[in-house]
């Protein structure tokens, strides 16, 4: 699966079949955020010196939003319930 770059390749994750939309998807605040690559992950919030560092919870990398939804190993199991609905 392809990984999101600050808001691009959004297409990856949402459900779309030759153009067109097969489910309703309620875009709140936060998911506009996270697709936009404005999410308050710590790498975000580091970038503006808000936090003192980037790293993930899961000390594997800084925490981006790509790392949460492909790769920290503390999610692993949400991913496989996201994968299976």
């Amino acid at each position: 699966m392809a990984k999101l770059h600050q808001g691009a390749d959004n297409k990856t994750i949402l459900p779309v079949s030759r153009g067109k939309v097969e489910e309703k998807i309620r875009i709140t605040q936060k998911v506009a955020a996270m697709l936009t690559g404005h999410g308050k992950t710590r790498a975000y919030l580091h970038r503006f010196k808000i936090r003192e560092n980037a790293q993930c919870v899961c000390q594997q990398g800084d925490q981006t939003i790509d790392r949460l939804l492909y790769d920290c190993n503390l999610l692993e199991a949400q991913r496989g319930i996201l994968r299976k609905t």
